[in-house]
């Protein structure tokens, strides 16, 4: 048996909590659509995972283009400080 986004979401709003969605968001989130498309970005980070796991070189050639590039190359020395 399957289970819906309804079946998943918390009937109360907990007290003390942040909200960071508006409504209107919550409610997309919350529908049929919502929750296929999270489960397609799931599928989509999986198989990025796969890609640096089993593509020989993948790994360092991202690490090079990141290190080479000026702007994460400036806000890595910024974390740092």
């Amino acid at each position: 048996m399957s289970q819906t986004p309804q079946d998943t979401q918390p009937q109360e709003q907990t007290e003390g909590l942040k909200q960071y969605h508006t409504p209107e968001f919550r409610e997309a989130a919350a529908s049929a659509r919502g929750f296929a498309t999270m489960l397609l970005a799931a599928k989509g980070l999986a198989l990025t995972v796969l890609d640096l796991m089993y593509r020989a070189g993948v790994v360092e050639a991202m690490w090079s283009e990141f290190q080479s590039n000026p702007f994460t190359t400036a806000v890595t020395r910024q974390e740092r400080s």
